[in-house]
């Protein structure tokens, strides 16, 4: 791979009406797809290591879901956990999709990230501090699938897959961000996502031009966006996994300050 931007991004989260620790810098590595910049990543590891993050969070699409050889994964992990960044990790489509056709290739991945002492969200949450729970939402698959046979997640479905606790600060890692009005409906504050790889070729004042399931100017494809006092910040991604070429799109290490 080539270069990439280091963006920088503004969140005002609800005041919760009580002190709490956030993580106010936020690194979000999303959709790098084994790919490298620099050897061994080194690039990209040097620009979080500049951030000096609270957390990083890999929102989904670490791999690709080909089954073949992730050790470029397995190795930005391994340098993550080196440094002692906490970090927090949830399933993209590929992830999902790995469990799916070569489970052993997904055990491999499990596997890595629980040796290197970082944390894996299944629909599952994590403690941050007192106050403050990082979510993991696995979306389901067929929720990805193309055109009129793509899945719509329906606030009862969302409900049962990662319940939210009350008088808590949630930022959820949902991979896929065409469901923000879904998300909405929830009591999360922070929903952090990428997938739609910015459109892959963005057109001046029209934005990303096509998602993934072929959509096209997909309505949430970077950025922040905010409705219901729930907040969406979608990246552009880094990597790729198909021959589209990004136009006007460089890949993105996105950095969010949070703020009360």
């Amino acid at each position: 791979m080539g270069s990439f931007q280091t963006e920088h991004y503004t969140v005002r989260l609800p005041h919760s009406g009580f002190e709490t620790e956030l993580p106010e810098r936020t690194a979000v590595v999303s959709d790098l797809h084994s790919n490298l910049f620099g050897p061994d990543n080194r690039k990209l590891m040097h620009a979080v290591l500049k951030e000096k993050p609270d957390l990083v969070l890999i929102p989904g699409d670490l791999i690709t879901a080909n089954g073949k050889d992730n050790r470029v994964a397995f190795s930005f992990l391994k340098e993550l956990a080196a440094n002692h960044l906490k970090v927090c990790i949830s399933l993209g489509n590929h992830e999902d999709r790995l469990r799916r056709d070569h489970p052993d290739a997904y055990e491999a991945l499990r596997n890595s990230v629980k040796r290197e002492g970082l944390v894996l969200l299944d629909n599952e949450w994590f403690s941050y501090s007192e106050h403050v729970r990082i979510g993991g939402l696995t979306i389901p698959f067929e929720c990805y699938n193309r055109g009129t046979q793509q899945k719509k997640l329906s606030e009862e479905e969302l409900g049962k897959l990662l319940p939210v606790e009350e008088g808590t600060v949630s930022i959820v890692m949902a991979h896929n961000p065409e469901f923000f009005p879904t998300y909405c409906k929830s009591n999360m504050n922070l929903i952090v996502s990428g997938h739609l790889h910015g459109g892959f070729i963005r057109l001046p004042f029209l934005g990303g031009l096509i998602s993934p399931s072929g959509r096209f100017f997909p309505k949430y494809d970077n950025g922040i966006y905010e409705k219901n006092n729930t907040v969406l910040a979608v990246s552009r991604g880094l990597g790729d996994h198909v021959p589209l070429f990004r136009i006007l799109n460089r890949p993105e290490l996105m950095i969010l300050h949070l703020q009360r």
